[in-house]
């Protein structure tokens, strides 16, 4: 049997696998969420990519990562090699995912997104070419902006991001989204309810919302998976939010 308490909390549903401190730190906050992933990651794993990598880990070169996904794809490959790389990467957890696989030192500087990390590597003036490992769905901000300032980009797709969408039976305060891939698959089968608000980790997500629904759609501003749990809780514990 439901209490009165349990029926006024706010009920949420995220997209992504969160790790159990997250799901207490929500549900300390008298929040009720709940669970489900709408997207897969496929590592890609063939004898010509395996070759390709393993080359790039015995050469100097500069790496872009975008995609915590595609830093534990590539690190597979790794083994006892330690690649003179040097790292561009956007942070939180693509950031903590290359500290992992080949240590902060290795990483040159990081940014909140994949436009402005762009905009960075440009303005260091002396780059002429990298290595963008990246998924088979991704944006193509950066690669543009870096061609057009004449910087080759080699891009080699390590991950394939499959759709799995299901048919949510229960009506949510809120739903919280971390990519366009995940929005395009719960919009597949379902239909916003009218009152249901929209968190979404960037503004890339948010306009793959927008696309979809008329709802509200709030963004966080930084990538991270935590401090778009935050924007939620202190949406539903104020009522108010500025992102």
């Amino acid at each position: 049997m439901v209490s009165e308490m349990d029926k006024n909390k706010a009920q949420i549903l995220c997209t992504v696998p969160l790790g159990q401190s997250l799901i207490d730190k929500v549900r300390a906050h008298g929040i009720d969420m709940d669970i489900l992933s709408l997207i897969a990651i496929k590592p890609f794993s063939n004898k010509s990519l395996e070759s390709e990598i393993i080359h790039l880990f015995q050469q100097a070169a500069n790496i872009v990562f975008t995609s915590a996904n595609a830093v534990n794809a590539v690190a597979r490959f790794k083994g006892k090699h330690k690649p003179a790389w040097e790292i561009y990467c956007i942070g939180h957890a693509t950031q903590k995912a290359v500290y992992e696989c080949f240590g902060a030192e290795k990483v040159i500087l990081t940014a909140d997104n994949a436009s402005e990390l762009a905009d960075k590597i440009i303005k260091q003036g002396n780059i002429k070419e990298l290595v963008f490992f990246c998924g088979d769905i991704h944006r193509d901000e950066l690669p543009q902006k870096l061609k057009q300032a004449e910087i080759n980009v080699r891009e080699v797709i390590v991950y394939g991001t499959i759709a799995t969408p299901q048919k949510i039976p229960k009506e949510y305060d809120a739903v919280l989204f971390f990519s366009p891939s995940a929005v395009n698959s719960f919009f597949e089968v379902n239909k916003a309810n009218k009152k249901t608000l929209f968190f979404a980790i960037g503004n890339t997500t948010a306009a793959a919302i927008s696309e979809k629904t008329s709802n509200i759609v709030i963004v966080s501003n930084k990538p991270g998976k935590e401090e778009l749990l935050e924007l939620a809780i202190k949406y539903f514990q104020n009522k108010t939010v500025n992102a």
